[in-house]
């Protein structure tokens, strides 16, 4: 997969800039007939408990949520285990221009990767 603006697609707190309303602003990925799957490399090991994630839906530009999205850890990026998923409460046939947060919290786990799996219906 190759990224227009890899800047977009992750962010660090405090420095996070949530794409518009406008898909065309640069800030948003679109993938198209495929799920999404990428890996974030913390470089060390790292406690975490919770994982968001932003998604844009138009379906006027045939732009939609993924249907659900799955986060895995590992602490080597060999061997993963799979830390919790969660579904989108939005029905993909509402009209407008739509961001969903989609958050998975589960135990505090520690971590060096992190892998994002976005599924969609297509």
């Amino acid at each position: 997969m190759r990224l227009q603006r890899p800047s977009s697609l992750i962010c660090s707190y405090p420095i996070c800039k949530l794409g518009s309303i406008d898909f065309r602003d640069g800030n948003w990925q679109g993938f198209w007939g495929t799920d999404f799957e990428g890996v974030i490399d913390l470089g060390e090991l790292i406690t975490i408990k919770n994982i968001s994630a932003n998604f844009y839906q138009y379906n006027n530009s045939w732009i939609f949520f993924p249907k659900y999205i799955e986060a895995w850890t590992s602490e080597d990026n060999l061997n993963w285990t799979k830390w919790g998923e969660t579904s989108s409460t939005i029905n993909p046939e509402k009209r407008g221009k739509l961001i969903q947060t989609f958050s998975i919290e589960n135990i505090t786990t520690t971590t060096r990767y992190i892998k994002l799996i976005a599924k969609t219906d297509l």
